[in-house]
């Protein structure tokens, strides 16, 4: 309970949150009598552990206060805040490097992955930092491109687009890297493997941009003309 506790309170950073919804997130709709209780001898242990600067009391419920610590998801978004800049400003090998220290503050490829809850504050931060981190990968990616290298890690950008089966952005990016690197077969079936996806399993098909990267992929264009995915987002 208390390292779920803690998630609670890290989902929900620089804001309150009322110790009905910790005790509904923690014990569910029915929560035992003593709950209200258990909730304040969690909190009080967190503050042993962290400090009362960290853990504080507010008039709507507690708060983690990031001002007082360092938390790996908000290190991330400033990070990758400052690559989009870099980018931007015609800065792509300083971004891709910026791009990359953020990303590795990933400890697993799913946040929360110790923390079992399906719903609540939890899975909505969950899946949120997941968009977050699917896009990080993309604009990597997309800058890596954009100075002809983005074939340098190919295997890792493959294991994204698994993990991220219907993002068609990073799939293009995948599929330029791979043409960059003299693997135009793959990038087709890269494609292809796309395209029967969506229409088997969401009944759609790839959308203009990405037929269009597909036609000049087949045409053999070069590569300095294949920037319809590029740039940050």
């Amino acid at each position: 309970m208390l390292h779920r506790l803690l998630a609670i309170l890290l989902a929900q950073a620089d804001r309150p949150i009322a110790v009905s919804t910790i005790m509904e997130v923690l014990w569910g709709k029915r929560p035992p009598k003593t709950a209200r209780k258990a909730v304040h001898v969690y909190v009080h242990q967190l503050r042993r552990l962290f400090g009362a600067r960290v853990i504080q009391l507010t008039h709507g419920g507690y708060l983690l206060n990031t001002a007082e610590s360092v938390i790996d998801s908000r290190q991330f978004m400033e990070l990758t805040a400052s690559a989009k800049d870099l980018q931007l400003q015609g800065e792509p090998a300083q971004a891709v490097h910026v791009w990359a220290q953020a990303l590795a503050l990933w400890r697993d490829s799913v946040a929360f992955s110790d923390v079992d809850c399906a719903t609540g504050v939890i899975a909505a931060e969950r899946t949120w930092l997941q968009e977050q981190r699917g896009t990080a990968w993309e604009n990597r990616l997309a800058a890596a491109v954009s100075l002809g290298s983005g074939h340098d890690s190919i295997v890792g950008w493959q294991a994204m687009t698994e993990q991220h089966p219907y993002r068609e952005r990073l799939h293009g990016l995948m599929m330029i890297a791979m043409y960059q690197s003299g693997r135009q077969e793959d990038a087709l079936t890269t494609y292809e493997n796309l395209r029967q996806r969506l229409a088997v399993e969401l009944g759609i098909e790839p959308t203009p941009p990405l037929r269009k990267l597909h036609y000049q992929l087949l045409q053999h264009m070069p590569e300095g003309s294949l920037t319809l995915l590029s740039g940050v987002s």
